[in-house]
C-alpha cells in the first residue's frame, strides 16, 4: 500500500500542476483585443479588468460599455497594450503588442466612444520660455508664453530652480545676478513632474545696479529734449524711432495730456506747414522731466498765431 501511495502521489501532483496551468492559460484567453477601422477594443470579461496600461506604464482608459481604447493626443502611434486583472497573490498580466500580426498603432480620431479621457497637457518647449534681463537693477526676469497656456497649463504649475536639475524648484518671476557666469535655470512641470532645461539662454553679464540720482536724469532730460526736438524739425520715421525707443513718454500740451499719436500728428502737420508752406516751426518744447530715468514728461505747446 505504501508504495502504491508513493506511485501516486508524483502522478496526482503532476495533474493538479496540469489542471492550474490549463486554468491560468484559459485566465489568459479571457481577454484579447480586436481592431476596427483602426480602433482597438477588449474583448472578453471587461468586469475583470483592473488596469490597462502602455508600454512606458501610463494608464490608459477605455469605454467601460464597449471595452473601446481611448488614448490622448500624445498616445498615438505605436504601442503595446498591458492588461491586468486579479489582486494581491492572483493578479495576473498579460501584454499584447499585435492584433492579426499587426502591430499596434493608436489612432485618436479612430475612436468612436463619446467618453473623453481625462489628458495631461501636451509637454512644454523650452523655446516657449522667454529670459528677459538684466533690467536696471540687474534682474532678469521668465516669461511665459501663450502658447503654453493654449495647452490647458496654468501660471502655478510651473516651478523653477537657479541652480541646476538637482536645485530647488521654487515660484520665480524675478531674481538679481550683478556675476558674469552661466545661466543654470531649469523648470519643473508641477503637474506632470516634466523637466526642462532653460540653460540654452546663455550666460549672465556683469552687471551694476542703476542709480537715478539727480546728474544722471539731467543728462537723461537732456537728450530726451534734443531728441524730440530733432524730431519736430526732421518729422522722419527714424528721429521717431530714436526718441521713443526703450522710453516711456507722456506728452502735454498745454497742460493736457495727449497720445503719442496726437503729438506725432501735429508735428508731421507743423512740417509740412514748415516744408510746403514756408511757415515757421510752431511747436514749442516747454519742459522735459523724469522722476525715475524711465519715465518722461514732454510739455509743449502749439503757437497757431
Amino acid at each position: 500500500m505504501k508504495k502504491l501511495i508513493l506511485i501516486f502521489l508524483p502522478l496526482i501532483a503532476i495533474v493538479v500542476s496540469l489542471f492550474f496551468l490549463c486554468s491560468s492559460e484559459e485566465e489568459q484567453l479571457k481577454l484579447r483585443i480586436a481592431e476596427v477601422n483602426g480602433s482597438y477594443f477588449i474583448k472578453g470579461k471587461i468586469g475583470e479588468l483592473t488596469g490597462v496600461y502602455l508600454s512606458n506604464g501610463k494608464r490608459i482608459e477605455i469605454d467601460d460599455a464597449t471595452g473601446e481604447i481611448i488614448p490622448c493626443p500624445e498616445d498615438i502611434g505605436l504601442n503595446s497594450i498591458r492588461l491586468t486583472w486579479g489582486i494581491n497573490s492572483n493578479k495576473s498580466d498579460t501584454i499584447i503588442s499585435s492584433v492579426n500580426s499587426e502591430l499596434i498603432s493608436l489612432n485618436r480620431d479612430s475612436v468612436r466612444s463619446v467618453k473623453r479621457p481625462i489628458c495631461p497637457p501636451s509637454p512644454v518647449s523650452e523655446v516657449e520660455f522667454i529670459v528677459n534681463g538684466p533690467d536696471k537693477d540687474c534682474k532678469y526676469e521668465i516669461t511665459i508664453s501663450k502658447s503654453i497656456y493654449a495647452k490647458g497649463y496654468k501660471k502655478s504649475d510651473f516651478y523653477f530652480s537657479l541652480n541646476g536639475k538637482n536645485g530647488d524648484f521654487k515660484k520665480l518671476e524675478k531674481w538679481q545676478v550683478k556675476k558674469a557666469g552661466r545661466i543654470d535655470l531649469w523648470v519643473k512641470v508641477n503637474s506632470t513632474e516634466q523637466l526642462v532645461s532653460l540653460s540654452s539662454v546663455g550666460f549672465y553679464e556683469e552687471c551694476n545696479v542703476f542709480v537715478c540720482d539727480k546728474a544722471i536724469r539731467t543728462t537723461l532730460e537732456e537728450r530726451v529734449k534734443r531728441d524730440v526736438s530733432n524730431y519736430i524739425v526732421t518729422y522722419s520715421f527714424n528721429s521717431w524711432k530714436k526718441l521713443s525707443e526703450g522710453r516711456r513718454l507722456n506728452f502735454f500740451k498745454d497742460g493736457i495730456k495727449v497720445t503719442a499719436s496726437d503729438f506725432s500728428t501735429e508735428v508731421q502737420v507743423n512740417g509740412d506747414n514748415m516744408s510746403f508752406g514756408d511757415d515757421i516751426n510752431r511747436i514749442k518744447i516747454l519742459s522735459v522731466s523724469s522722476t525715475d530715468c524711465e519715465k518722461f514728461d514732454i510739455k509743449y505747446t502749439y503757437d497757431d498765431k
